[in-house]
């Protein structure tokens, strides 16, 4: 574009202030955008949260209460590497780099330091608006446009394509179709900022299928939209049967609104969105390009993966499937699964390939090594030397996610992994022609370098050799991007609130799988292996994620994804994080794992309890719904629909009224933060009710034996449904070891271990006794199989 010089000579501005903020003795920082948003009534008095000055990297930085010695600290060791790593800023330096490499550098330096004193809007968003604006006033000057337009990108459908899939080598095509909604999302909004001249710096909010852009207002915007619309809508219609549908909205607005009326542009703009996804194919079905009907007959062929059966398609036979065929791009998917954790850059390519993918008529090459063509996306990675990579074509593609290889399994594993890749390639010797294909296709999953298998993954397990699968997704963040800024809405805040999540669920779930988040090496949902945990990242972006992996790891990483979540967000009660975990045998379909597990969050977040008036004019809130507040913030742990059923069940028995305050007799779900009116304080559910209960069984383990916690757990149904509870016989079995239990003491508490199981198991508590199948059943499942611990 002809405004590259302008904006190279924005960027540079932008990273030479950034230098000078580093270099300087100024004592502002930057307050976290987490701190400046919320439903709750502002406290006038609080001490803000500061963003840590730190560069851009995959490991994730916390925010800091008040203005300590340490944001000094990391002030001085980021100058360092300015000055040892990047020449020190010079504008020399700067004067050499691509304005795509300046973009990035910005961003790495600039994203964590305040523009001004009140310390609310960082250098980088600042100078990033400001570059927005200056396309905004080249396309006025150069190409007619008018005034400004919002533009609203919406994905509609991808829980459908990615989740609905046949059960065989589901683990690679989910990881595949996930990186495919990645590559689509980019494609549009690359088509959109080339029909208006624009730039990534435009691109104003991006996460979960939604994006939004900031441009001038071309006289024909309508018309250049709809025919990017048609196209492309046209194609996923005849590719994906209309699984995928893209809705395009804008609204037009003057520098004034824009300025100080924002916050109804972006309402208007998310109705007109809301409208546009509900009129699906709308265009095509006016234009008569609609096919209701196809002329001829479904193709004989069924692809056994999406079940696709369209003419046009070209299928794949499938000899080990005894005659089954696969569609053309789910062959094309699942032959790159193990290829898509290795590729480091994206090019556009000159014909179809084994290593592309299509979406319209444009191949999209995934390479490892750096092309000799100009590439158009490069995976981040955390190197110094990655801004050489990016040249003056490519932007940093956050798509990495994080996958468990078979050579990073607990040796045991491995051991047995190896034990049946060397029996296969021993009986692939004396294989006939026809046996080797099948032979073949067996040891491929199991070389060292390929994505572990789920059946292998199981085997990584504590006790149980199950699986289980997560979803999670953040809460009420519309309703905060709409309503929740404190100060007045700026486009600055909505571009920051955006890419701080954005960095969350792209960028450090990875390091949060891959490293301790910092708690003590004995604590119980510490790391049990140094590198990393048995799962693997299906989906994670935008607001959202999907985990598979051995249960026990996946069932401490969901406690440490809140736990990093919390601290990152400043502990903000209005910005929470709902999840849902189910477990699994590993020969369960996949696609049956993520629906179940999809049904588990759901639940959490209808989990809610009545508003508690945190606010003077509370009847006006964002969160209030007919006397229940919507703050969700909530952890479905071990879901089944058997427990709904039965839940269900009581609760019709039991009828409770509406508003009433009692505890229901079982609960299937937990909050992070609940208000007790009562205690007047915020109760962490889950520290309360699972981890300190799990604390003392899994203390107690060496002595109970498994018996006893299938006992109490048989005692605790029998409550449930009749609420009879056996007091008598849980003493009487603690009786038996209660010298034993007497002699141990359990930190942090203090208290031995006979007082933690009474108070667990004995103690009159409808709060505790209505999750305590949740500790107990954990508890059976770690000590189920007794396996040795293994040796890293």
């Amino acid at each position: 574009m002809t405004f590259d010089g302008t904006l190279k000579e924005i960027f540079i501005e932008g990273l030479l202030k950034s230098k000078e903020w580093y270099q300087s003795e100024n004592s502002s920082y930057l307050i976290s955008i987490f701190d400046q948003v919320g439903f709750k009534d502002e406290e006038g008095d609080k001490i803000s949260y500061f963003v840590l000055p730190v560069s851009l990297t995959p490991k994730i930085k916390y925010p800091v209460q008040g203005k300590g010695e340490k944001l000094k600290e990391v002030k001085k060791v980021v100058l360092s590497e300015i000055q040892d790593i990047y020449d020190g800023l010079s504008e020399k330096y700067l004067s050499s780099l691509s304005v795509n490499q300046l973009y990035f550098l910005f961003e790495k330096f600039g994203g964590n330091i305040p523009i001004d004193d009140s310390g609310k809007v960082s250098i980088f968003e600042y100078y990033k608006i400001k570059a927005a604006r200056t396309v905004i006033e080249w396309n006025r000057e150069h190409e007619g446009h008018m005034s400004n337009l919002l533009i609203n990108i919406d994905i509609s459908g991808i829980q459908r394509f990615i989740y609905n899939i046949a059960s065989e080598g589901a683990l690679k095509n989910l990881r595949s179709r996930s990186f495919y909604i990645e590559l689509l999302s980019k494609h549009i909004t690359k088509r959109v900022l080339d029909a208006f001249h624009l730039h990534q710096a435009n691109i104003l909010m991006d996460g979960g299928g939604s994006i939004y852009i900031l441009s001038a207002c071309p006289e024909n915007y309508e018309k250049l939209l709809t025919d990017i619309s048609d196209t492309l809508n046209s194609w996923l219609l005849r590719e994906f049967n209309g699984r995928l549908y893209v809705a395009f909205s804008a609204v037009a607005c003057s520098d004034e609104e824009l300025e100080k009326e924002l916050m109804s542009v972006v309402k208007e703009l998310a109705k007109k969105a809301f409208e546009a996804k509900q009129r699906k194919f709308y265009s095509l079905i006016e234009k008569g390009t609609f096919i209701f009907e196809k002329k001829e007959d479904p193709e004989y062929y069924q692809c056994v993966v999406c079940g696709k059966d369209d003419t046009h398609c070209e299928y794949v036979n499938m000899p080990e499937r005894d005659g089954g065929y696969q569609c053309s791009l789910c062959n094309r998917l699942i032959k790159l699964g193990n290829e898509i954790p290795d590729a480091r850059f994206i090019y556009i390519g000159d014909k179809d390939s084994e290593d592309s993918l299509w979406i319209e008529d444009v191949y999209y090459v995934l390479s490892k090594d750096n092309p000799a063509n100009d590439c158009i996306w490069i995976f981040y990675e955390g190197r110094e030397d990655f801004i050489k990579d990016i040249g003056a074509t490519a932007f940093p593609l956050f798509a990495k996610t994080y996958l468990r290889l078979n050579r990073s399994l607990p040796k045991k594993v491995q051991k047995e992994l190896n034990n049946r890749r060397e029996y296969l390639e021993q009986a692939l010797q004396s294989a006939t022609d026809e046996e080797r294909q099948f032979i073949e296709k067996e040891i491929e999953p199991l070389k060292p370098d390929n994505v572990a298998d789920l059946d292998y993954l199981s085997l990584c397990s504590e006790g149980s050799q199950l699986v289980a699968a997560l979803r999670m997704d953040a809460d009420n963040l519309g309703k905060i991007l709409q309503n929740g800024f404190y100060g007045e809405v700026t486009l600055e805040g909505l571009s920051s609130f955006s890419r701080n999540i954005n960095n969350f669920f792209r960028l450090y779930i990875n390091t949060i799988c891959q490293q301790s988040i910092g708690r003590d090496k004995d604590h119980l949902y510490e790391l049990e292996y140094e590198n990393g945990r048995n799962v693997h990242i299906v989906y994670s972006g935008g607001d959202d994620l999907f985990i598979l992996g051995a249960w026990s790891d996946t069932a401490k990483l969901v406690m440490d994804i809140n736990e990093a979540f919390h601290h990152y967000t400043c502990n903000n009660i209005d910005i929470g994080l709902s999840g849902g975990l189910t477990v699994h045998h590993s020969k369960f379909p996949v696609n049956k794992m993520a629906d179940t597990a999809l049904s588990a969050l759901y639940f959490a977040k209808d989990n809610r309890q009545s508003c508690w008036m945190c606010r003077k004019e509370w009847i006006d809130c964002p969160l209030y719904d007919t006397g229940k507040c919507l703050r969700k913030d909530s952890l479905s742990i071990f879901f089944t629909e058997y427990m709904v059923a039965k839940k269900q069940s009581i609760d019709k028995r039991l009828a409770h009224p509406k508003y009433a305050q009692e505890t229901p007799r079982m609960k299937l779900a937990l909050k992070w933060k609940r208000y007790d009116p009562s205690g007047k304080r915020l109760i962490n559910e889950i520290d309360e009710y699972i981890t300190k209960p799990l604390l003392s069984f899994k203390a107690g383990r060496k002595i109970m034996p498994k018996s006893f916690y299938h006992t109490a757990l048989s005692l605790l149904e029998i409550w449930y449904i009749d609420e009879k509870l056996y007091l008598p016989k849980i003493v009487w079995l603690m009786e038996k070891f209660r010298d034993k239990l007497k002699k141990l003491k359990i930190k942090p508490y203090g208290d031995n271990l006979y007082d933690l199981y009474d108070m667990n198991l004995h103690l009159y508590d409808t709060q505790r006794f209505s999750t305590l199948y949740i500790p107990l059943s954990w508890n059976i499942l770690a000590m189920k199989g007794g396996a040795e611990e293994d040796e890293e």
